[in-house]
Formats: C-alpha cells, structure tokens, sequence
C-alpha cells in the first residue's frame, strides 16, 4: 500500500529510514561502555537525572487517507496519520512495543543493570522505560517528576 504523505520531503525521509544502509550509518544507539557513560553524563548534566540514555515520544505525521485499511489509520483526534516514535541522544506506546528498542532493551542487549528511558504518561513505565508520577505526592516524587521533565523536554525542542 502507498500512502501520500502531505509534508513535503518527508516521504524521502522515510524512505531514507527505511533504508538498512543508511539508518545503520546515521541512527545508532548507545551500547558500548563508553558511549553508555558519555550518554548518561549528558542527561545528568540537565537536569541531575541519572542514569538516562535516552529520552522518547510520540507523534503523528499527517497522511492522506489510503484506500485500503482506511480506518486503521483514523488517530483518536480523528484525521489520518501514521504515529511515530522519536528518541533522542545527545548530539502512542504501540509503536514502541513493535520497535527494535522495545527488544533491545526486554532480550537485555543494553549493558548493565541502570539504564533508562525517558518517556511521557501515554508510555508504560517499565523496568527500562520511566514515566512520571501522576498522582504526585510532595517531597521526592516532585523532585523526580521535575528532573524527569526538564531532561524529557529535549525530545520536544
């Protein structure tokens, strides 16, 4: 199936995601001791949240409706969109269970026992995977939920 995308440029820019080539060159993801800790470093000097490696949200790119599987592609605000996942490094919560991320970090590929995610309260908080408190009690949970934001902010400039 195609589907237009009404963005210009972007269906390229999927297409270059898509390719093995060159998402291996350009898209990598911290896994070696040293980038581990260079990674960890970053995140902790925002805001003194540690042990973060990466910080990710959702968001739904604008398409035309297809012709086929046409309500599949309908998000709860009603337009059709294709929702995407972004994580950011230094230099919908569906998504992320279908993710190679998702199996990185759940078949223990990412080293050692302290190594986080960052996301908002549409993801689960697992094990890997931090999300806010929502009902906050005052006192360490508002000092979590406060680094957690200001470090997650980075994934929304």
């Amino acid at each position: 199936m195609e589907i237009s995308i009404m963005y210009p440029n972007l269906g390229q820019v999927i297409d270059a995601l898509a390719n093995p080539q060159l998402s291996r060159q350009y898209l990598n993801f911290p896994l070696t001791p040293q980038t581990l800790h260079d990674t960890k470093s970053y995140f902790y000097g925002i805001a003194g949240f540690p042990y973060v490696i990466g910080v990710i949200d959702g968001t739904h790119v604008l398409i035309k409706a297809p012709s086929q599987d046409e309500p599949a592609y309908v998000n709860r605000m009603g337009y059709h969109s294709i929702n995407a996942d972004g994580l950011v490094l230094p230099n919908d919560s569906r998504m992320l269970r279908e993710s190679g991320l998702h199996a990185l970090f759940l078949g223990g590929h990412v080293p050692g026992d302290h190594s986080y995610l960052l996301g908002d309260s549409g993801y689960p908080c697992q094990r890997w995977l931090l999300t806010p408190y929502v009902n906050l009690q005052p006192g360490a949970q508002t000092r979590y939920n406060s680094a957690h934001k200001t470090t997650r902010s980075k994934v929304e400039s």
